[in-house]
């Protein structure tokens, strides 16, 4: 009886540790290791696991682009061609989970034609290859447009474990970005990327990728950082993409910078990652050491433009009945305001594009809480302002459920010109020396709108503005 008590006592504890570790493998905050191997079990390798996939490209120069690419097996080797070059590439750049993620500089580009490429990766007397084309870089030439938006999963549903996802199929900007007839150069993604890059061990940042391979093979892809890639110190964003956590890029007639939001993390939430203020309060002295001396040795009179893009914004209608809009534009944006207006205003930039919060706003030119105009709410166009505009446009389709509540206000403030619920995306044209011109799309009523197919029947032009600089 008692070796009958003690063997069955056994395989109650052996049966609550298979579940402990089926709950951490379901979780999406879990940490686990690079593999994870079960004795006497064989697994057969399959062979597409060396088809190269998630393929996009990014800038990295004038003249340079990168290529990235994912195997989930690592290959012997893999050969990029494009133009009248070959580039073999043996090891991977990074290994993240069971990915192996390689990423190559296309240099010698010239601007603004289209490149060719084909990947081809070996294992034993496998080949496999996989081949696309993009556009190199605009250069500095006039009206070059491209296309910003934030908050975007592709997922439709969350994860069934967390309480702040949608467990009812979410409509998102994908399908009506393939069809976009406005032509844009590149795509700008303001942070919060998948929900999450590294949800259920990953596999929510690889379905992403997946998903807008045939946009962003083809078209360049700038992700920002937000505040759903911080998890392990940013650990997915630096693996899976070729960008830095802040940077800038000349296009067209502008210099636009990319700037993290999260070193302030712990000022905006100090209950998360205690043990990470370190870190994070050095990340920030790096940006705004860079930030400060980037800013100061622009050329103004070859770049007149400049265009600070981020995640968190500085400016946004606070609405009494969303707790989570009195967090993002509360102490959020106060903290925003105080790390990051005083350098905006004194290398006067132009405008400052932003997601985190579920809505489009758009702000007049504001600075320190005060306009210097009376602006009418139907005011499009601005002339040589002396502040800049702000841009809220996270509204690209997230996967938070109804019980985060992101709604229009019926106070707005004083600065706020529009607030809109729709889903959508905007194109932002450089025009030349003198103008900008921004439109913001929308498609729906609201975010949690019934999913149709034909989402691009929708469309409609939400805002538009104008900022023009004059001699003065």
């Amino acid at each position: 009886m008692r070796n009958d008590l003690l063997i069955g006592t056994g395989i109650l504890g052996y049966l609550v540790f298979l579940l402990y570790i089926y709950m951490n493998i379901l979780s999406s905050k879990a940490t686990f290791p690079a593999e994870v191997h079960f004795p006497d079990i064989k697994v057969k390798p399959v062979p597409n696991k060396i088809i190269p996939q998630q393929v996009h490209i990014s800038y990295h120069s004038i003249n340079s682009s990168t290529l990235v690419f994912t195997l989930k097996e690592n290959a012997n080797n893999c050969t990029i061609t494009y133009l009248n070059y070959t580039k073999n590439i043996s090891q991977p750049t990074n290994i993240l989970r069971n990915s192996y993620i390689y990423k190559i500089i296309l240099d010698s580009l010239p601007e603004n034609i289209e490149i060719s490429y084909e990947i081809s990766c070996c294992k034993g007397e496998n080949t496999f290859s996989k081949s696309s084309n993009f556009m190199s870089h605009p250069g500095l030439s006039e009206n070059v447009s491209i296309l910003v938006l934030g908050d975007w999963s592709t997922s439709n549903i969350g994860d069934i474990e967390n309480d702040q996802h949608t467990l009812i199929p979410k409509q998102h900007v994908l399908s009506a970005i393939l069809k976009e007839a406005t032509p844009f150069t590149s795509i700008w993604h303001l942070g919060d990327i998948a929900y999450d890059l590294y949800s259920n061990y990953g596999s929510r940042g690889d379905e992403f990728l997946n998903d807008l391979e045939p946009l962003i093979s083809k078209i360049p892809y700038m992700p920002v950082v937000g505040n759903h890639e911080i998890s392990e110190i940013f650990k997915d964003f630096t693996n899976r993409f070729s960008v830095p956590l802040f940077y800038s890029l000349p296009i067209g007639k502008a210099t636009i910078i990319a700037i993290s939001s999260e070193f302030d993390y712990y000022l905006m939430k100090p209950e998360s990652f205690p043990y990470d203020h370190a870190i994070f309060n050095y990340l920030k002295h790096q940006q705004m050491t860079w930030l400060n001396d980037t800013l100061s040795s622009i050329d103004r009179n070859e770049f007149p433009w400049v265009i600070v893009m981020g995640h968190k914004p500085l400016y946004c209608s606070p609405n009494r009945w969303s707790t989570m809009i009195m967090k993002n534009c509360g102490i959020q944006a106060k903290v925003m305001r105080e790390t990051f207006e005083e350098i905006f205003v004194k290398f006067k930039v132009d405008l400052y594009l932003s997601g985190h919060v579920h809505l489009y706003e758009r702000v007049f030119p504001v600075s320190f809480g005060k306009m210097h105009k009376n602006y009418e709410k139907e005011e499009k166009v601005f002339i040589n302002p002396d502040a800049p505009i702000h841009i809220i446009n996270g509204v690209a389709g997230n996967l938070e459920n109804t019980k985060i509540v992101f709604n229009v206000t019926d106070h707005p403030k004083e600065w706020s010109a529009l607030i809109s619920e729709s889903l959508g995306y905007g194109i932002l044209k450089i025009v030349n020396s003198t103008h900008l011109h921004y439109k913001q799309f929308a498609f729906g009523n609201t975010q949690n709108d019934e999913i149709t197919e034909d989402l691009y029947s929708l469309k409609r032009l939400e805002d538009y503005f104008w900022i023009i600089k004059n001699a003065l």
